[in-house]
C-alpha cells in the first residue's frame, strides 16, 4: 500500500491503530520500533528483529501489516516525516485536512484508548506498585508539560491517602534541591507521556540509584524512561486529530487512587476525615 503525496503517516501512527490486532510476535517488534521512533531508520530489518528476539519472516510480515512493500520502504517514508510527535507535524501530515472529528469519532476514541490500556494491565505488577504506594514513606510526583496536568491529579488523590507526598517540579524552581532529599524507600511516581524534556530520564537515574522504587505512567513510545523504572503501565493516548488523548491515563490514576484507598484502609479513612474537618472549620468549600 503506497500512500498519495502529502498524507505519509509516521510509523508510530500505523502501529498504533491496529497494535492490538497484531500477532503476539509482531508486536513484540512493534514495541521496539515504538520505543526508537527517531533512530530506526538507522538500523537493518535483521537488527531490528535482533532486538525483538523474532525472526525476519516475522518483521517482513509486521512491515507489510502496517502498509509498507517493505522496510527498505518504511525506512525512506519515515525518514522524510522528520521530528516525531509534534501537533503541527500531525496535522500537516492528516489526510483528512481541515475535516472536525464528530463527537462520535471522539467518544469512540476515548473508549477504544481506555479498553486498549485496561485490557494490557498485568495484574501482579498493579497488586506490587500498590504494595509499595501503601507501605512507602514518601511518594515522590512527577510530571513535566502536558503529563504536570496528569501528575498534578495524581498528587491530588494520594495527598488525601498519604501523609507526605511531594511534586515535582515545584512552580518556577530547579529541581535539584528536591531529588537531594529523596531517599531509600521512597517512591518516585512519574507521568511521562510524549513529548518529554530529557530532564526526567534524568531525575529517574538518579532517584533511581538512591534507591527509590520507581512507578512510571506513559505511552508505547518511552525507552529511556523504561530502563528506570520498576512497575511500567503503558497507556494508549492517540487523539483524533493533533493532539493525544489523555482518558486512558486519567481512567487509570482514578483506579490506582481507588484501589489504594482501599488497600490503605483505616489509615486512609482517618486521613480524609482530618481533611474533612479542616475543611469545615476553614470554610474552604462551597455547601451550594
Amino acid at each position: 500500500m503506497h500512500e498519495q503525496s502529502g498524507t505519509v503517516r509516521p510509523i508510530d501512527q500505523r502501529i498504533l491503530d491496529i497494535y492490538e490486532k497484531m500477532p503476539r510476535q509482531e508486536r513484540k517488534l512493534a514495541d521496539v520500533l515504538l520505543e526508537r521512533r527517531l533512530e530506526f531508520a538507522s538500523y537493518s530489518s535483521a537488527e531490528l528483529a535482533d532486538m525483538a528476539a523474532v525472526s525476519p519472516a516475522t518483521a517482513a510480515r509486521l512491515f507489510r501489516r502496517l502498509g509498507y512493500a517493505n522496510y527498505e520502504e518504511a525506512r525512506r517514508m519515515n525518514r522524510a516525516v522528520g521530528q516525531w510527535g509534534g501537533p503541527l507535524e500531525i496535522l500537516e501530515s492528516s489526510s483528512s485536512g481541515r475535516v472536525d472529528p464528530n463527537l462520535s469519532e471522539h467518544l469512540a476514541n476515548d473508549q477504544r484508548n481506555i479498553h486498549n490500556t485496561f485490557k494490557r494491565i498485568d495484574a501482579v505488577l498493579f497488586e506490587e506498585a500498590l504494595d509499595v504506594l501503601a507501605s512507602c514513606r514518601t511518594v515522590w510526583v512527577m510530571g513535566m508539560r502536558a503529563s504536570y496536568g496528569l501528575a498534578l491529579y495524581a498528587r491530588f488523590i494520594l495527598n488525601m491517602l498519604k501523609d507526605d507526598v511531594r511534586m515535582l517540579p515545584v512552580g518556577g524552581l530547579t529541581v535539584a534541591e528536591e531529588v537531594a532529599n529523596m531517599v531509600s524507600g521512597d517512591v518516585l511516581f512519574v507521568v511521562g507521556f510524549r513529548r518529554r524534556p530529557e530532564q526526567v530520564a534524568l531525575i529517574q537515574k538518579l532517584a533511581r540509584e538512591t534507591g527509590l522504587k520507581i512507578i512510571l505512567l506513559t505511552d508505547f513510545s518511552a525507552a529511556e524512561l523504561t530502563r528506570h523504572a520498576d512497575y511500567i503501565f503503558r497507556c494508549h493516548a492517540s487523539g483524533v486529530r493533533s493532539f493525544d488523548n489523555y482518558a486512558a491515563p486519567v481512567s487509570l490514576i482514578n483506579y490506582l487512587m481507588t484501589r489504594l484507598e482501599l488497600r490503605l484502609g483505616d489509615v486512609a479513612d482517618q486521613k480524609l476525615k482530618k481533611i474533612e474537618d479542616f475543611h469545615s472549620q476553614l470554610k474552604e468549600l462551597s455547601k451550594h
